[in-house]
């Protein structure tokens, strides 16, 4: 894949609009952590929150290892790919907190140990694609699967996270099949794109949840 390439302040530099894109939803998500902070203390919303929070560095150091790919290398991608792992991380944890008893806590432990596994393969044999499994297993087994469940029981505000899953799903097909659009917008930037609409549609679904659940405490009283 042919990359963009500039000079600037005697910098040879690599891909514009993908650091652009990426620096951009590290702004969307940090948004979102800073909205998230006037919300309840519930233990979904609290992780959600700081789900955003390494979500938005995960873009920063990202666009960063895009534009400086010729003075850092695959190491100037480490500190975005540790932030995503645990922003996924605390994604599971947050929808851990809608089970009970020993499910939560039998769920908690194998969200560590699928953290542990990642991490240790991230190090060892320095493979960006333990990552990509760790994000999509996260997405698929954490959202997808309890999204359908919860759905079932009429708790319709969990549609924007499904959403959110189909618009990443998006991002595959220019993955796997390397379909570059444009010189200028490369499969990476379709993939900031996609990106940019799930962060939202994650947002979204945490604000309904939490506003139902405002609502549910209220009537109980």
């Amino acid at each position: 894949m042919t990359k963009i390439s500039f000079e600037l302040f005697g910098l040879q530099l690599l891909e514009p609009l993908g650091f652009a894109l990426n620096w951009v939803f590290a702004l969307q998500a940090w948004y979102y952590f800073k909205r998230l902070k006037h919300w309840n203390n519930s233990a979904f919303a609290v992780n959600w929150r700081w789900f955003f929070f390494f979500f938005g560095f995960s873009g920063f150091f990202g666009g960063l290892s895009h534009l400086l790919y010729n003075y850092t290398g695959l190491m100037g991608k480490i500190p975005g790919w540790s932030s995503a792992i645990l922003s996924i991380t605390l994604l599971e944890l947050a929808m851990n907190s809608m089970a009970e008893g020993k499910l939560k806590k039998s769920l908690d432990i194998l969200v560590y140990v699928k953290l542990g596994i990642t991490a240790f393969v991230m190090i060892v044999f320095f493979n960006f694609n333990m990552v990509i499994i760790h994000t999509a297993a996260g997405m698929v087994l954490w959202i997808l699967v309890p999204g359908f469940y919860y759905l079932s029981k009429g708790q319709s505000m969990l549609n924007s996270f499904m959403w959110g899953i189909f618009f990443m799903a998006l991002t595959l097909p220019f993955r796997i099949f390397k379909i570059d659009l444009h010189l200028w917008f490369n499969r990476d930037d379709a993939a900031h794109i996609f990106m940019l609409i799930t962060v939202y549609l994650f947002f979204t679904g945490v604000k309904k949840r939490e506003i139902s659940a405002a609502k549910n405490t209220l009537h109980s009283k």
